[in-house]
């Protein structure tokens, strides 16, 4: 969804539920669809913390324990921690099999 759907979609609710709740919709598929860029991962399959943390259902600084307990494999890229899809996918399977 863009930006002029959006504003299609509000101008349609304006008359039906008023200008108040109708701009705190629009505000609301705004901050979510912002959220979605955030944790998409690249299409290469690296995901930042926020984005594993987000893939895998668990807290940022539970994704930093992972990797410093040697659960979850990442690779530093500048300052940032990076984690491969299929480090994440391995760390939620591992423990089913030992």
């Amino acid at each position: 969804m863009d930006e002029s759907e959006l504003q299609k979609i509000v101008a349609v609710l304006i008359p039906a539920l008023g200008p108040v709740i109708a701009d705190a919709i629009a505000a609301a598929v705004v901050r979510e669809l912002r959220h979605q860029r955030r944790t998409e991962a690249d299409p290469a399959g690296w995901m930042t913390l926020r984005q594993a943390a987000a893939y895998l259902k668990i807290s940022p600084k539970t994704v930093c324990a992972w990797r410093s307990d040697g659960k979850i494999k990442g690779k530093l890229f500048g300052k940032r921690w990076r984690f491969d899809k299929e480090s994440l996918d391995a760390a939620l399977v591992s423990p089913w099999l030992t």
